[in-house]
């Protein structure tokens, strides 16, 4: 049968400090090619219309002073559930995820600048799932709290739990940076 292997002292105290190292590691997940072509398109065509109505967000770090958001779903301040007209569009995305519950979903639209921004750290002050869905290739990127810059490619999706610092960026190679925020549990 198998012979059960005893640490020693040592490799012990080598575990420990790993899993402490570990705690404090930032876990993240990117994937590519995200969605079929057909869903993915669907969703890139919807967000680079015109039908979309965006609304200005304030944000003092921007040389524009802020971008905007298309708030897809959330909860007014009764805790009652709200959703935009387009929720169902982005049904293929969210049911990709595997969800067990929504928290927020919004669209983001960053206007390009003549260099890349990067806006300030941040992050939420519960712990649960985050995803950011690239809808265009651009220069811009989201950085995390470890220094590590995830670009922004079409269809790529990166997951993380935001509780952990991140900060999204402008772009200065194509006319705006568009993504898809999902906070779920």
């Amino acid at each position: 049968g198998l012979r059960q292997h005893r640490l020693s002292q040592r490799e012990k105290e080598v575990v420990k400090v790993t899993h402490y190292q570990d705690r404090f590691k930032m876990e993240y997940k990117v994937i590519d090619e995200f969605l079929e072509k057909e869903d993915f398109e669907k969703v890139e065509d919807l967000l680079m219309s015109s039908s979309i109505d965006w609304h200005h967000v304030k944000d003092d770090d921007s040389v524009d002073g802020g971008y905007l958001v298309h708030p897809f779903f959330y909860y007014d301040a009764n805790k009652r559930p709200i959703s935009s007209p387009f929720f169902d569009s982005l049904a293929p995305l969210l049911k990709k995820l595997s969800l067990k519950a929504l928290v927020r979903v919004k669209a983001n639209f960053f206007h390009s600048t003549e260099r890349i921004e990067s806006h300030s750290l941040h992050h939420h002050s519960s712990s649960h799932k985050m995803a950011i869905f690239s809808v265009n290739t651009n220069n811009g990127h989201t950085r995390l709290g470890d220094g590590r810059k995830i670009n922004s490619v079409a269809n790529r999706v990166l997951m993380f739990d935001p509780i952990n610092l991140h900060a999204s960026s402008s772009c200065s190679d194509k006319s705006c940076r568009i993504n898809v925020v999902i906070d779920y549990v």
